[in-house]
């Protein structure tokens, strides 16, 4: 519904609701942001180009590549004069909108009116209050007529802004042959060198450092017809791009012009998915900045087919502008956790990175930390190999720089697992080594060379080792005193009856004391031992009753080892302090009468080794038994 016959409810409440200029003022400074962007790009383009040409690369190649470059880089100073324009008119469109808002009645005094109205017209019971009835609509009206001609000011205002806003001029596509621009670059070179033909075909020269292929002029390129550093892929122009047919720096996929692109035939900034314009897209067919979905055209749509302006951010939790995106950080991030500006990958933080944990600058690898890194988990820059520490390796595994094998240590080394620099071969320990397994400079062959060391330790020797006089100071050890003991009265039931058992040999073995030394100059001081009171102790009387019958039994053999005891010696110089033995007093023991009644009979006892047996009929000298 148009705005010239909605009530001042309505329309003031619409410019009065929302977040005011503060994104439209966001967006001017980002617009602006991006013209300073897009000119320096431009220069920098334009001063590569002019650098090449006026350089080392002369010919027909260097005039072709110079015509074609030439139109990128008017568009791309295009593009920044527009985007300033944009900023222009983006300021403009704030003040239409300030002023509006200055023009527009408050709701507040709208909503005040009608509810004066309302309580005139429950209280005219008699018409008293038609006067200020007609009166509040009269102001009514006025609030209508303010908000209306507000709003026509407005509109014409943002339709003037719109008028002047500047049409952006579409990419320029590849004219027909000119994708295969770096492979004619390369066939004009191999034709200028004067390179020779196998079959019909030229083998293909590579000027540069590090490369790994055909044709490629640059530093560590792997592929054919490369034309910059750290390319993996074929016919690719610039740095740092991983597929084939590329022309900018960091472009992870195919066909794409521009930095930071993963994915296929793009043309911009940080574009993720295929055949995007602009910036920061997600999806495929988008024209504009931070779309996420397909074929939109516009800024910040998130769906498929729309057109228009949408919000500075298409995803969630973004802080900064033009994020495509979730939880970013920055500018014209198209992936999720990024931290920068440009970032097409995932957990990166830097500038224009299409890979994965990045930390740097337009590294299309993933987890690597530098810049134009095109593998993985690389530490510096221009790394198309993996887990790379140095710069330039198109190999794997390498600490140092223009490494083309694997698992060098080193620089310039053409195979792997080399230590040194300018080794061609494997294993090589040294310098300018030509073969495997050479140890030095210059060798030529397999195992050439040696290296021998010596580890030698001086001799050792410890210091004498004395040990002091112990004296021990006198002490007295206190009384020990042992309560008195009763055992009880034991009785043996009548009627008991052992049976025939054997003990069994009880051997002690040999003992030996090993010898006492008792070192030199020992004091022992005065001491005294305590008493040692053993109190009496009272055995009861033992009553065996009768009718006990005790079987036959063997008592066994008892052999105690001789024991030596080591002689004990005291050296000079040990003093003994006079000391104090106590007095042992034991008491009186009482042994009670054993009594052993009749019909008791003991049988026979053997004594080990004896074959006679001791019985009440033997002589007198067994009868005590």
């Amino acid at each position: 519904m148009h705005y010239s016959v909605l009530p001042p409810e309505i329309n003031s409440a619409l410019i009065f609701a929302g977040a005011g200029s503060g994104p439209m003022l966001a967006a001017a400074s980002a617009w602006d942001g991006l013209a300073t962007e897009l000119a320096s790009a431009a220069v920098s383009f334009g001063s590569v180009t002019a650098g090449l040409v006026g350089g080392s690369w002369q010919g027909r190649s260097s005039v072709a590549m110079a015509a074609a470059a030439a139109p990128y880089a008017g568009w791309l100073a295009a593009a920044a004069t527009q985007a300033e324009q944009a900023a222009t008119q983006a300021q403009v469109m704030v003040a239409e909108f300030e002023a509006v808002r200055l023009a527009m009645v408050q709701p507040a005094l709208v909503a005040a009116n009608r509810s004066g109205l309302i309580s005139l017209v429950i209280s005219n019971l008699f018409g008293q209050n038609a006067p200020a009835i007609a009166a509040a609509e009269a102001a009514y009206e006025e609030m209508w007529a303010l908000d209306v001609s507000a709003m026509a000011a407005y509109h014409s205002g943002a339709s003037a802004v719109a008028v002047a806003l500047p049409a952006f001029a579409l990419p320029l596509r590849l004219p027909a042959g000119l994708a295969a621009g770096p492979a004619a670059v390369v066939t004009a070179l191999t034709t200028a060198v004067g390179m020779p033909t196998f079959a019909g075909r030229a083998i293909a020269a590579s000027l540069g450092l590090a490369n790994v292929g055909g044709g490629n002029l640059g530093n560590a390129n792997n592929g054919l017809g490369n034309i910059g550093n750290a390319n993996l892929g074929n016919n690719n122009l610039g740095s740092g791009n991983f597929g084939s047919f590329n022309i900018g720096s960091a472009n992870l996929g195919g066909n794409n012009i521009g930095i930071g692109n993963a994915g296929a035939n793009n043309f911009g900034l940080a574009n993720l998915g295929n055949l995007n314009t602009g910036f920061a897209n997600a999806g495929i067919g988008n024209f504009g900045i931070a779309n996420t979905g397909n074929n939109n055209i516009g800024n910040g749509l998130t769906g498929n087919n729309q057109i228009g302006i949408g919000g500075l951010n298409s995803g969630n939790g973004n802080v900064g502008l033009f994020n495509a995106g979730s939880a970013n950080i920055g500018f014209f991030n198209s992936g999720n956790g990024n931290f920068g500006i440009g970032n097409s990958g995932n957990f990166s933080t830097g500038l224009f990175n299409p890979g994965h944990g990045n930390t740097g600058f337009l590294n299309a690898g993933s987890f690597n930390t530098g810049m134009f890194d095109v593998g993985n988990a690389n530490t510096g820059s221009f790394n198309v190999g993996h887990y790379n520490f140095g710069a330039f390796n198109p190999g794997p595994s390498n600490t140092g720089t223009f490494n083309t094998g694997g698992a060098n240590t080193g620089w310039f080394n053409t195979g792997s697992i080399n230590t040194g620099a300018f080794n061609i071969g494997d294993m090589n320990n040294g310098l300018f080594n030509t073969g495997d397994m050479n140890n030095g400079v210059f060798y030529r062959g397999v195992g050439q060379g040696s290296l021998q060391f010596a580890i030698t330790s001086p001799d050792l020797t410890l210091p004498s080792l004395e040990i002091p006089g112990i004296s021990v100071p006198a002490f007295s050890l206190p009384a020990i005193t042992l309560p008195s003991l009763t055992i009880p009265a034991v009785t043996t039931p009548a009627n008991v009856t052992v049976g025939a058992f054997d003990l069994p040999g009880l051997t002690v073995p040999s003992l030996t004391i090993p010898a006492a030394m008792t070192p030199a100059n020992i004091t022992v001081g005065a001491f005294d031992l305590p008493g040692l009171t053993v109190p009496s102790l009272t055995i009861p009387a033992t009553t065996t009753p009768a009718n006990i019958t005790v079987g036959a039994f063997n008592l066994p053999q008892l052999s105690i080892p001789s024991v030596t005891f080591p002689p004990i010696t005291i050296p000079a110089g040990t003093a003994l302090g006079a000391f104090n033995l106590p007095t042992l007093s034991i008491p009186s023991v009482t042994v009670p009468p054993i009594t052993i009644p009749a019909g008791n009979h003991c049988r026979r006892i053997y004594a080990t080794h004896d074959t006679h047996p001791v019985n009440k009929y033997t002589p007198n000298k067994y009868r005590r038994l």
